[in-house]
């Protein structure tokens, strides 16, 4: 298909408005448009991405002269190669980096998106039929830094620099390795990829499938967060 966001033949996906879209051109049959900057977009919406999860990377460039970072997970499955892409310090990056130490990555993971009670995007992670909890809570933050109160243009608020960098240090030093691991010597690994294809079309959000009792303060939006 054309017009889709590419990095060495993968397609990029991203989560708004409670759904896994996909950027394609206008004109693609059943996609919706948003506005964004004053710019029109087109995109499809899926219920789910599907497969397994094959690397975790934080990407970083520039725009208008400001840098920004994402993070990136590539998913693998049948004839789709997939990065799913969200801003590496948002609330939806927090949902995988509270689950992500839980998951198997020998396994297929099913990743779905929703909307919170507050209208905020946020995703679920589902393993073996069971949807993965948060490891890191309020009453159990384990050995995960606390956020910091800092002064910014004399803004008060809340510096997750100590956090991310936690989350990073796990991503770089636990679950790159394990990932590798997993991919050694794993027939059944390389059977689950050849099938299917990862992505499934979107249905109600409403749908009784969907986990909705997570805790709303992990699922706000990147500049409304509450620290735990």
């Amino acid at each position: 298909m054309d017009g889709l966001g590419k990095n060495e033949n993968r397609i990029f996906l991203k989560v708004s408005d409670g759904q896994i879209t996909m950027n394609v051109k206008e004109g693609t049959p059943d996609a919706k448009s948003r506005v964004w900057e004053d710019k029109t977009y087109w995109y499809l919406g899926f219920n789910n991405v599907h497969g397994l999860i094959t690397s975790i990377k934080k990407n970083s460039y520039e725009k208008d002269s400001k840098s920004f970072d994402s993070l990136h997970i590539y998913i693998d499955k049948g004839n789709g190669r997939y990065i799913l892409s969200m801003p590496y310090s948002s609330s939806v990056a927090r949902n995988f980096y509270n689950k992500m130490e839980l998951i198997d990555y020998s396994k297929e993971v099913v990743i779905s998106a929703s909307l919170d009670n507050n209208g905020y995007s946020q995703i679920f992670i589902q393993q073996n039929d069971v949807w993965l909890k948060n490891k890191y809570s309020k009453d159990n933050p384990g050995e995960k830094p606390m956020w910091n109160r800092v002064i910014v243009n004399g803004k008060d608020i809340w510096d997750r620099t100590d956090e991310l960098a936690y989350f990073q240090n796990i991503i770089d030093a636990v679950i790159l390795p394990q990932i590798e691991a997993a991919k050694s010597n794993n027939p059944a690994r390389d059977a689950l990829i050849n099938e299917g294809n990862g992505i499934e079309k979107t249905k109600s959000n409403t749908d009784d499938s969907f986990p909705t009792h997570e805790p709303a303060n992990l699922d706000k939006s990147a500049d409304d967060d509450v620290p735990f």
